[in-house]
């Protein structure tokens, strides 16, 4: 069998992302793309699922043209395609076309289509495409293109925020250090602040409308704006409870009424109420606690961010025993002056709070109400929780995504400051 020309053509994968340099085009987007899917099986995955190759082998190609033919074209043009995937599962070998936009640049129904022209001249299996633009409903191109060829040659298209995303997530969770550097590589490259590649809403298109209804208090549960930060919160909370779960090797899982977690519009409709009705996103990721669960929420208003986790709390009458051990403990842990330690009483609904840094140096401050009372001998503990406050928005304006890439790296630290410390206390 003859080599393809293609293959014979020498390529330079991944060469913009090793400079750094900023972007040149679409060109340079597609071949960091393609190097990073070569050295990241996981991601390479992503996409191989998604056109039924699941655990082929991948082979990517860039630099080359072909002579596109046919009746569609007066005479024959030169296609220059942005890329080539190849996947073989062992039976099948699969063919792909790759064409890219990057930043605002929205496709070309000539361009796209000529490309779709030439995969179908070519004999291979489909087209991708890969870009800022949604997809259209049935997760094809958004352009408008031929359905008669669409039957014989299928077309994909990938969003650049959901690919970024991924790469996120992988690189927040592989323990491969090679691979944990080429993602955070690539990462930085899609979001250069003076040349983006990607572009990435993070809670959506209508953040900076929920925030400005946030400062003037208008926050509505039924606003169009609301509902859409609302669902994209929820995205965010289920990512947040995959990538717990391969941190810490147990299924973690958004704590929310099984008639929520069936019916996505219900939920992301509760989380809009709660937002509403608090000023706060929040949710709470069940098994990703010391002991039980995690909370955590933002204020769009402040731009402030909490987490706290439930600690156990005593058994029987020994409450400063318990107490002075917790102090014990939580000297293993790194505690801000921020993070704060409050205890729920059975007694009139008793609570009482205290900073961590306190509460170390004096266990029983804890025991005390606002004026130096003591809480009344007969009262129990019944729930213990350690919180922590960060400031996510500093000097000047920034995007929802940069709020949650913050949100995720303080939470990440939360865990490994405190969470994982605590669990081996207990």
């Amino acid at each position: 069998m003859s080599v393809p020309p293609y293959k014979q053509l020498p390529t330079q994968l991944f060469q913009a992302v090793q400079t750094m340099d900023p972007p040149l085009g679409h060109a340079q987007a597609a071949s960091a793309f393609l190097s990073l899917m070569l050295g990241v099986e996981d991601l390479a995955r992503v996409v191989s699922n998604r056109v039924g190759m699941g655990g082929a082998t991948l082979e990517c190609f860039t630099g080359t043209s072909f002579e596109l033919t046919g009746a569609d074209e007066d005479v024959a043009i030169e296609v220059q395609p942005d890329g080539i995937i190849e996947l073989n599962d062992g039976n099948m070998l699969w063919r792909a076309l790759v064409e890219v936009t990057i930043g605002d640049n929205q496709f070309e129904a000539t361009r796209v289509n000529r490309a779709h022209r030439l995969a179908k001249q070519l004999g291979f299996d489909a087209l991708i495409t890969i870009g800022n633009q949604p997809a259209a409903e049935d997760g094809q191109p958004p352009v408008a293109m031929g359905d008669r060829r669409l039957q014989t040659v299928p077309a994909y298209h990938f969003s650049w925020e959901t690919l970024f995303h991924e790469a996120q997530l992988l690189a927040a969770t592989v323990e491969q250090t090679c691979e944990k550097w080429v993602l955070k590589e690539w990462l930085a490259f899609m979001d250069n602040p003076v040349h983006p590649i990607t572009s990435r809403y993070g809670l959506g298109p209508f953040w900076d409308e929920v925030e400005s209804m946030a400062q003037s208090g208008s926050l509505g549960a039924r606003d169009k704006s609301v509902l859409s930060v609302a669902q994209a919160w929820r995205g965010f909370l289920k990512d947040t409870a995959k990538r717990f779960t391969i941190k810490l090797g147990k299924p973690v899982t958004v704590q929310a009424p099984d008639m929520e977690l069936v019916d996505e519009a219900l939920q992301a409709e509760r989380i809009a109420n709660r937002l509403a009705n608090s000023q706060t996103l929040s949710g709470r990721l069940r098994g990703a606690g010391s002991h039980g669960n995690l909370s955590l929420s933002l204020t769009p208003k402040t731009g402030e961010a909490r987490f706290s986790i439930d600690l156990q709390v005593a058994s029987g009458t020994e409450i400063v025993k318990w107490l002075r051990r917790l102090a014990v403990q939580l000297k293993r842990v790194g505690c801000t002056p921020d993070d704060e330690l409050r205890i729920y009483w059975d007694h009139k609904s008793t609570l009482t709070r205290s900073s961590v840094v306190e509460f170390i140096k004096d266990p029983l401050s804890l025991q005390r109400l606002p004026g130096g009372w003591d809480v009344s001998q007969a009262a129990k503990p019944i729930r213990a929780v350690f919180q922590q406050t960060v400031q996510l928005q500093g000097e000047g304006k920034c995007s929802s995504a940069q709020l949650l890439d913050g949100l995720s790296n303080e939470l990440e630290g939360f865990c490994n400051r405190v969470v994982q410390p605590m669990r081996s206390c207990e």
